[in-house]
């Protein structure tokens, strides 16, 4: 045997489940992750756009056909304020799902694989790996998640009053054609699908790389909990290692952010809005039981996500912050060498920049952001409920006034 080729032969190395596998061939299928720049992948991906572009264009179109029938006074079915609020929140969701399906078109690849390099180097580092024990857990939530939307959507877009299809039929600029295809059961359940993987897929890659992170600060927090006060005051060695750890899982955090902060941006940005537009229609429309139940599960959905989103971002603030329980129980007066500017630094660092997932950095996902968020809606709801009993009050008033005229 030459020897000379054998020494150039390809060994295959034994292939190891990743936590980000089971996602990743879900983000191939629908062409929202184009990891290896495949030409199929790119044409699944310039599809999705072109087709949330064109449900943007549609519903833009039926929202400015409203308002132009409300300001000139034009027959009341077609100025319904109802269908107005309707194309509102559905021109805000649309966005919403373009948005993500740019970036991570454009930008969403490249940052992804540079975390996954840097997620496998810490793992090896270390010798701490987080994903075999969840592959199946990931694509069981995962398909969950998928179901769900899409039954949501599906009893969205039944709806008479709310649906994307009424919403593209009561404008003066669809065609009979588009009236045709888009009440067809196989259209609805295409679309239902489709939108719900358009959200599902940038929400299952949040969950996935909060879950990888979360468990790696964990698994840190503890080290560092085994190891006494006493011993580290007599250690400021292993006090340096845990703070140059500290600072790679936080260099980890900021390279997920590339991905992580579009993915806040495009929830916050649309989901707040639709709950304030949905909660606008329930407070102030007559509704029937049919457009209620629609709405009521919209407004959980999107409840839903964005509480997720913000409760996960703020434990992994708090868990990366949890270190400073331990640092200030160390005795520094009995400390030898650098141990004081080892612990100096570590607190500082500990006490300056919030760490953890941001809004390009404008602010950090932390508690204070579930007070801001939670106030935000609590305060529009009583504020809209309390312009609408003073609006019935201030008309019972006239009518009273107008009767005892008469």
């Amino acid at each position: 045997m030459d020897m000379k080729k054998f020494s150039f032969r390809r060994i295959p190395k034994p292939r190891q489940i990743s936590i980000f596998t089971p996602l990743l061939v879900v983000a191939y299928l629908c062409g929202m992750y184009t990891v290896t720049f495949r030409r199929r992948h790119r044409i699944l991906s310039m599809l999705t756009v072109a087709l949330n572009i064109v449900l943007v264009l549609l519903c833009g179109g039926c929202l400015v056909v409203l308002v132009l029938c409300e300001a000139l006074s034009l027959p009341e079915k077609l100025s319904n304020g109802t269908r107005t609020i309707a194309s509102l929140y559905q021109l805000t969701f649309d966005l919403g799902e373009l948005f993500l399906v740019v970036v991570f078109f454009v930008f969403g690849s490249r940052a992804f694989r540079r975390f996954r390099k840097m997620y496998k180097a810490y793992g090896m580092k270390y010798s701490y790996a987080s994903g075999r024990k969840c592959f199946v857990l990931i694509v069981l939530i995962f398909l969950a998640y998928v179901l769900w939307q899409s039954c949501i959507f599906l009893v969205h877009d039944d709806n008479p009053t709310f649906g994307f299809t009424s919403a593209c039929n009561g404008s003066w600029a669809s065609f009979w054609v588009l009236q045709k295809i888009t009440t067809t059961s196989y259209f609805k359940s295409l679309a239902g699908f489709y939108r719900s993987q358009v959200i599902a897929i940038p929400f299952a890659f949040y969950l996935t790389i909060w879950f990888s992170l979360y468990v790696q600060a964990r698994h840190f927090v503890i080290a560092l909990a085994k190891r006494k006060p006493e011993n580290l005051s007599l250690e400021p060695e292993v006090i340096e290692q845990f703070r140059l750890r500290h600072a790679e899982l936080c260099d980890l955090i900021g390279c997920s952010n590339g991905v992580i902060t579009h993915v806040i941006a495009a929830f916050y940005g649309a989901g707040i809005p639709c709950v304030l537009f949905i909660l606008h229609g329930l407070v102030y429309k007559t509704l029937s039981y049919d457009e209620f139940h629609s709405l009521m599960f919209l407004f959980f959905g999107f409840s839903f996500d964005i509480t997720i989103i913000t409760i996960t971002g703020a434990m992994l603030n708090l868990k990366m912050h949890e270190p400073l329980d331990c640092l200030y129980k160390v005795n520094i007066d009995s400390m030898e060498g650098k141990g004081y500017d080892v612990v100096s630094a570590f607190i500082s660092r500990l006490h300056g920049p919030p760490i953890g997932f941001h809004l390009y950095h404008l602010s950090t996902v932390d508690t204070s952001t579930i007070l801001m968020i939670g106030g935000t809606v609590l305060t529009y709801a009583l504020v809209i409920i309390q312009f609408q009993l003073r609006a019935n009050t201030t008309g019972d008033h006239i009518d009273v006034y107008f009767n005892k005229s008469v």
